[in-house]
């Protein structure tokens, strides 16, 4: 409705005709109206000068676009910019914005309203001072949404035209699953030249706050595993080691959750210490590897604070398929990033205790290895995409399967790792690579050909491919001697297997003491896997890969229930079963 108020001048007019004619009438003078001219006096209206508008609303949860184009995330902090601004006229001091939400019609909740102040004349992306910003309620964060901002909510200023002080726009907040990340606390036994010794792992999370804030999900759902041992040099003989933590790794997710890796969407992430105490191995170097589309990674635990949520955010990037955001002299970058020297390219919201705005040039993008980093609208909307595809568990048989590993040289020559057979479900067939694993019989017989992906990691100064799959034995059971990988139908290399009839190990025996497990086999000269259940084979935690020496301690307080056994599995023996040993009851 359009409200009409004389102005001053339109009041001092009207007082300046009745005082003439009022002078007048007291002077017996004649008016106008006693005449035979007649003229009527109307007052002066003008209309107010002050327009008011809300011309848009940005909805922000990390990183976006001018437009709305980046999906928005059920559950996650959200911060609406309003621009309110002055079209017309100066604002008085006394406005209030606000801003609601309805749901199918319903409303969800009192509106959010600013403190009264000056709207002001030209507000813009580039200045956060400049809009209303508002930080939604939880029951605002999911679903489809019409939010709606209104300037002047308090109708407390007059306006000539007040059908744009409203704006309303329908927003969606997309269920995407949380992103579980499962911490596994590697007790590093360093070899390299400083400071070698033990470093135990610890089972703590300096990563989720970091990753919730810029990562497309709307939690980070952490849990620990127990403590892995590992002995290596991760500080000179980098390449070997990282490589071996990452593969090693790999295993393991794959023995504890009966189907292939590429089938959970767990990512089991190895956290690897760099001090005890006030002693140090790490002075610089690689502090972290993870494949490329798969969900493994290792990295090391730099302590509380964002570096180290920065840096895993970075590792389980790759695992989302992110590549290196190009910002200086870098190997691998992406190709299609769209951004010069890896900045995010938009304006970005870092949603914590504080509020950090970021402008487009003045942060990079977390995949590069430059700093300050947060996320690009590019990487974000690509991890949204893949989490996802592939934040949900996929559902395929189990079958028995040999897990086989191979690590590639610089000149794509292959070393195989043990291979294992347990029930796990097997990788799909994969003609990309080229690669081929074969299984052979006693008699040198082809039995089993089954093309397979290679994985890829990259780090600064480091790159490779790797050889990590489950493939499935034949069936019905035939006896398997030999695993060779050729590529195009050449040969790259071969692992040779064991009959079951040689089995090595034919007893494993406990020590069981008050706080720990010892187990001890007679094969110290095979690599074994050692995994605990206490619900008949259901589930499993593995609690050492590769180990060799013929013993492992295990230390009581990592077992949920001490009703269970532990399973022995050799390395490189197919169509055996593995070897059980129960706890004391």
């Amino acid at each position: 409705m359009l409200r009409h108020r004389l102005s001053f001048w339109g009041v001092l007019a009207l007082l300046l005709v009745s005082g003439q004619l009022l002078f007048q009438q007291a002077h017996g003078m004649e008016t106008k109206s006693q005449s035979s001219e007649q003229f009527i006096f109307m007052p002066l209206v003008v209309r107010p000068s002050v327009d008011l508008q809300v011309s848009k609303l940005i909805v922000t949860q990390a990183i976006q676009t001018d437009s709305n184009s980046v999906p928005l995330v059920a559950q996650k902090p959200t911060v609406v910019r309003v621009f309110a601004k002055a079209v017309a006229g100066e604002s008085p001091s006394n406005v209030v914005v606000s801003l609601s939400a309805t749901r199918n019609g319903n409303s969800l909740g009192a509106a959010l309203t600013s403190s009264p102040t000056t709207i002001p004349a030209a507000p813009t992306r580039d200045d956060y001072a400049s809009t209303f910003n508002f930080t939604l309620p939880a029951n605002w964060l999911s679903d489809n949404v019409i939010l709606t901002a209104k300037v002047d909510a308090t109708n407390v200023l007059p306006e000539g035209n007040e059908s744009n002080n409203t704006y309303a726009m329908p927003v969606t907040f997309n269920n995407v699953p949380n992103l579980q990340v499962k911490i596994l606390p590697i007790n590093y036994t360093h070899q390299g030249p400083t400071n070698p010794g033990y470093y135990p792992g610890q089972a703590v999370d300096y990563i989720s706050d970091w990753i919730e804030r810029a990562f497309p999900v709307g939690d980070v759902e952490i849990t620990y595993h127990a403590p892995v041992n590992f002995t290596g040099d991760l500080e000179t003989n980098a390449n070997d080691a990282w490589f071996a933590l990452l593969q090693k790794t790999w295993v393991l997710k794959e023995s504890e959750l009966g189907g292939a890796a590429d089938n959970s969407p767990i990512f089991y992430h190895s956290l690897v210490p760099t001090s005890a105490g006030s002693i140090s191995w790490f002075d610089g170097g690689i502090a972290g590897i993870g494949y490329i589309g798969y969900r493994e990674a290792v990295a090391l635990n730099l302590g509380p604070g964002d570096n180290s949520g920065i840096l895993s955010g970075h590792e389980i990037g790759h695992n989302l398929g992110r590549r290196h955001a190009p910002c200086g002299n870098v190997a691998g970058a992406d190709a299609d990033y769209p951004y010069s020297g890896a900045q995010i390219g938009q304006y970005g919201l870092d949603i914590g205790s504080t509020i950090q705005f970021w402008k487009p040039t003045q942060a990079v993008d977390f995949m590069s290895y430059c700093s300050p980093e947060w996320v690009s609208d590019y990487n974000y909307v690509a991890m949204y995409q893949d989490q996802v595809a592939n934040g949900r568990p996929l559902s395929r048989p189990a079958t028995n399967s040999l897990v086989i590993r191979a690590l590639f040289d610089d000149q794509m020559q292959a070393t195989f790792s043990p291979a294992y057979e347990f029930v796990t479900i097997p990788d799909l067939p994969d003609t990309s690579s080229g690669y081929v694993v074969e299984l052979l019989g006693d008699e040198g017989e082809v039995v089993l050909r089954y093309p397979v992906a290679l994985r890829h990691f990259e780090e600064e100064g480091i790159e490779g491919y790797s050889l990590a799959t489950a493939v499935p034995l034949p069936v019905p059971a035939t006896a398997v001697t030999l695993i060779r990988l050729v590529h195009e139908d050449t040969f790259v290399a071969e692992r040779a297997l064991t009959l079951p009839s040689a089995n090595r190990a034919t007893a494993v025996t406990l020590q069981e003491s008050a706080t720990a497990v010892t187990l001890n086999w007679n094969s110290p000269d095979s690599s074994a896997i050692i995994r605990y259940t206490n619900d008949d084979g259901q589930t499993y935690t593995t609690f050492g890969v590769d180990v060799t020496g013929g013993q492992l301690v295990v230390e009581k307080q990592h077992l949920d229930d001490e009703t269970g056994y532990f399973e022995l599995l050799l390395a490189d023996t197919v169509q055996s079963t593995p070897i059980i040993s129960y706890l004391s009851k």
